[in-house]
Formats: C-alpha cells, structure tokens, sequence
C-alpha cells in the first residue's frame, strides 16, 4: 500500500493543484492512499469519486498554531474539523479528542517545523508519527537527528511529497506492507493506529536526484516579483494560479520510480 499523506489543492493559500490533477496523478503513480492536508482548512474533495478509481481520500488537515508552527491531523471524512487558532498542547489535545492521527510534518523547517521552534518538549509523545522525508524540506530530512527523536519518543516514521503543485504529488511516499484490499478512510485509520514501525518503509523517487524540486526560473525574474509585489492579495492569487496552469498544463505525469531513501542516499547526486 503506499501512501502520500501530506498534500495540498488550490484551497490551500500557497497551493496549485486541481482536484482532477490530484486524481490523475494518484491513478498514474499508483497511489493508494492520498492525505488532503490544506492549510487551516477542512479537506474538501469528491471522496467518492476518489474511491471508484481505487484511491482512498484522507481527511486531514495542517494546523497553524500560534507560534507559526505547522502540525496535521487526520480524521474520518464524516467528521467536521473547527479551525481557529490553538496553542500546540491544545491543537494535539482537539485531534486526540477527534480520535484522530497527529503528524509532526518537515520537523526541522525554519519557523514552521515543530522542532524548529519547541524544540524537544513534553508533547512530542503526543505525536502519533513524524515526517523523516520532506519532499518540501530534503535538506533536513532522514537526518540522524530526526531518526534519533522517532526511536526515543516512539514516533513511526512517514514519507510524504509535502505537494503543492501536480508534478510534486508522489515524490515522497511510504509503503506500508499488507496485503489486504483497502477502501475506506476508516481502514486507513486504523491501519496507521496499529501499524508497526518494522512494515514502514520511507520511499522517494529517484527522478528527484535529476530534477530538484525548485521555484521555476521564470518565478525568480525581477518583473514578475514586482507584479506581484504591485498586485493586490486576491489578484496576485489568481495570477499565481494562472501561471501555474500555463506552466503545468502539458507537463506529462510519469509513473515514478520509488527507491528507499538509503538507496537514495547512495545514488551520485546532480549539482
């Protein structure tokens, strides 16, 4: 089974991809299990129309708490999430009431990364899982530090793509090893509830050792910059928006080719 449970649509403020690009790139990479995880904001899809194509949808979200700091929860899709801003001992508390499943997400990213900014403290324990690999933050991630932190806290480990736009949906995954035919946000649940750590494996695709994730150039050009910097909130999203799809509109989604991130470790990197 593999998972990519760290993902964002348009909905979310800083984020490109259409609902119908999330679908068709889960269908091409394989992807069983896809975490919709939007910035402060309920997870809002056509669950079902994800299920007929044999992808479960998960219901989640990346809170923000009062410090900047980023934490997701995942929860069945039935149930409503209420966003308003919490400490980080409250936003853990509400998604344990929820019974949901606490996420540590890209843990040493400046000013949003939980470690980053609480550093070890008494709630870590209340983490169900932490992101060793970041698709978003690859610098820091796998590093002995973070390893070092799941074992002593009992953390399982995740590997999520962190996407913002189409081409970066899968690009970090975990494959969970069981051979039982999954078809409901419950099952997942419950699955990432009992799962042990030993039936974990963190995978990223090896295309990223080519192809960086990285601003495109066009982004970092001193005109573009300075429309945006010119252009009202509500105008500049809708020009990112439309950038985005010119840039992405005939971009071929390819099946990946998913090693493990010690393998990926050994591979000669690109400069």
């Amino acid at each position: 089974m593999i998972l990519d449970l760290h993902t964002h649509t348009k909905r979310s403020f800083d984020a490109f991809t259409s609902e119908k690009e999330l679908m068709r790139a889960c269908i091409i990479k394989g992807i069983d299990v896809i975490g919709l995880t939007e910035h402060d904001l309920h997870a809002k899809v056509d669950f079902d129309n994800f299920k007929k194509n044999g992808v479960v949808a998960l219901s989640g979200c990346e809170f923000t708490t009062d410090k900047g700091v980023h934490i997701i929860g995942f929860f069945e899709n039935s149930k409503k999430v209420e966003i308003k801003s919490r400490d980080k001992n409250e936003t853990l508390v509400y998604i344990k009431n929820l019974d949901g499943v606490a996420v540590m997400p890209h843990p040493l990213k400046s000013n949003t990364g939980y470690l980053s900014v609480y550093g070890e403290d008494e709630n870590i324990k209340d983490f169900d899982f932490i992101e060793l690999v970041n698709g978003g933050d690859l610098k820091n991630s796998a590093s002995d530090y973070l390893k070092e932190i799941a074992s002593r806290y009992k953390l399982k480990p995740l590997s999520s793509s962190d996407s913002h736009s189409v081409e970066q949906i899968g690009m970090c995954v975990t494959k969970i090893d069981l051979e039982i035919n999954i078809t409901t946000d419950i099952q997942v649940l419950n699955i990432l509830k009992t799962i042990h750590e030993d039936q974990i494996k963190l995978m990223i695709d090896a295309s990223i050792n080519v192809k960086k994730r990285d601003t495109p150039s066009f982004k970092k050009r001193k005109f573009y910059q300075l429309i945006l910097k010119i252009s009202p909130i509500r105008l500049r999203r809708i020009l990112k928006i439309f950038i985005n799809t010119l840039n992405y509109s005939k971009l071929n989604i390819r099946s990946p080719s998913w090693i493990t991130i010690r393998e990926f470790a050994d591979l000669p990197k690109n400069k």
